[in-house]
């Protein structure tokens, strides 16, 4: 069985959490914010891509705040 690569399994593990934790309506809507969070900040620890991928998925359903303009906004306070 071929190696996914360092940031592929990283992101597997971090899909699988997020989505065990209950966080999300399916697997491909929090690999969809996994990709997104990645693309917009950045490499990131797996524990820091976890949390912040939880906590842009529930803005997002608790309040209807549109992720890819939260996560920008992060982006230029960085």
């Amino acid at each position: 069985m071929p190696t996914l690569g360092k940031p592929a399994e990283q992101s597997a593990s971090v899909i699988k959490n997020v989505y065990s934790s209950g966080v999300g309506e399916s697997m491909d809507a929090v690999a969809n914010a996994v990709l997104m969070v990645k693309k917009n900040l950045g490499d990131l620890s797996e524990t820091d891509l976890t949390n912040l991928t939880q906590q842009v998925i529930t803005l997002e359903e608790l309040y209807g705040i549109d992720m890819n303009e939260t996560l920008r906004g992060v982006n230029s306070l960085m």
